[in-house]
């Protein structure tokens, strides 16, 4: 199966992001939430100060029947109420709640306690005790009011603060459940894949060679699993390539006549390339004709009893001595057909045996199955690799039992 690569970078890349956009909305809703608390703490800082001079010009309206400074105080004191008021105005627009008791406390102002202090004359005693009374009398209902806005402000104060609790406590909620689902993800497509990679090498080193690991995900962790598998099955097809050898290596260094001996070492051939067919052809080596023909078929159950001639892909090897790979046999002009009854051939690989540098016989598979994915063979002579003439085994084994039937036959 195929896997599409996604990156391992590309995905804790991905978290990384979404973990610092949460940490900047964090950030953004705590500065939100501050500058928003900052202007309501300084609504009820502006409110405690105008319920103060509120009772203060109370305080100079009385004062002022004796004192010209008094009278200089309160008019002061009427242009510093007047802009708390605007701000007031400013802080309340924001906020619905707060309209309504500003706009009264605005109107109180107006209509009552800005009047009364314009007119206090000092001049006039009598005049400006009893303005200074009427002030007494309203200052606290003013206060009341200015109270009434500041216990609606302290409401929004818990209110907002509770709310940017709440955000916060999100915003954390998800950053630890995106931390949860990292470590998940860590141990899903790092930690996990990694042990059962450790487990495989494990087994396959007591012995285990037919063990794969299973790939889930197209990521650097799913390409090393992928590579592990091929490295396996490559361990697995050798394994098996040098048990085939080491029974052909025990047969030739066994007792067994020419005969047996190059039958097995046919029957190993088929087995060790996976091909149905294969067969020796060892020459004569005084005439140079075919002496010995051994197919993996034992010769009771192969169809063609005559000793073939050399004719056709056959004796393409032994007239050129050099390695021969036909893809389609029926399609090449060498082939020259087959006899009656004889297995049809679809491709065929042959490499020369040597002996002393002297073409011997030929070794021939045919009709291999599939396609190797091993690097070692993707020449087409190379199939035939542990049998090559240069293969240390074959030098040391398969020449002294050539050598000895040559000399029975001189």
């Amino acid at each position: 199966m195929t896997l599409r690569p996604t990156s391992m970078t590309r995905k804790f890349a991905l978290l990384m992001v979404m973990f610092l956009a949460l940490q900047g909305v964090q950030l953004w809703i705590g500065l939100g939430g501050i500058a928003h608390l900052g202007e309501e703490a300084a609504f009820i800082n502006a409110a405690g100060k105008q319920r103060m001079r509120t009772m203060l010009l109370a305080i100079l309206a009385r004062q002022s029947r004796e004192s010209d400074e008094a009278r200089a105080s309160i008019l002061e004191e009427i242009d510093r109420y007047e802009e708390t008021l605007a701000v007031f105005e400013r802080l309340a627009s924001e906020n619905e709640r707060l309209r309504a008791p500003a706009a009264e406390v605005r109107t109180a102002w107006e209509s009552d306690l800005k009047p009364l202090l314009a007119g206090i004359d000092s001049a006039d005693a009598d005049e400006a005790g009893v303005l200074a009374g009427e002030i007494e009398a309203l200052a606290p209902a003013q206060a009341a009011r200015i109270d009434r806005l500041v216990s609606l402000l302290e409401g929004n104060v818990r209110n907002d603060s509770r709310q940017l609790t709440i955000r916060h406590t999100a915003v954390i909620g998800v950053s630890l459940a995106l931390g949860a689902w990292a470590v998940i993800l860590a141990r899903r497509k790092v930690t996990t894949p990694l042990r059962r990679l450790v487990a495989a090498e494990r087994e396959i080193a007591d012995g285990a060679y037919d063990r794969r690991v299973a790939v889930s995900s197209g990521d650097e962790v799913g390409l090393l699993g992928g590579a592990f598998n091929e490295m396996a099955e490559a361990i697995q097809e050798r394994t098996r390539e040098l048990t085939v050898l080491q029974e052909a290596i025990s047969d030739v260094a066994s007792s067994l006549e020419i005969e047996a001996l190059l039958q097995k070492l046919a029957w190993h051939a088929s087995i060790l390339v996976r091909a149905e067919l294969a067969a020796l052809v060892v020459l004569d080596p005084e005439t140079g004709e075919i002496q010995h023909f051994k197919s993996n078929v034992p010769p009771e159950a192969f169809p063609v009893k005559t000793m073939p001639t050399g004719r056709g892909l056959l004796g393409v090897i032994l007239k050129e001595g050099v390695s021969l790979h036909v893809e389609d046999a029926a399609k090449d002009p060498r082939f020259g057909g087959l006899p009656p009854g004889h297995p049809p051939i679809r491709n065929m690989l042959g490499v020369p045996l040597l002996l002393r540098n002297k073409l011997v016989g030929e070794l021939l598979v045919a009709n291999k199955e599939g396609a190797d994915r091993s690097r070692r063979r993707t020449s087409p002579c190379s199939w035939l690799w542990p049998f090559s003439p240069r293969r240390p085994w074959r030098t040391r084994a398969c020449t002294p039992r050539l050598s000895s039937w040559r000399r029975r036959t001189v």
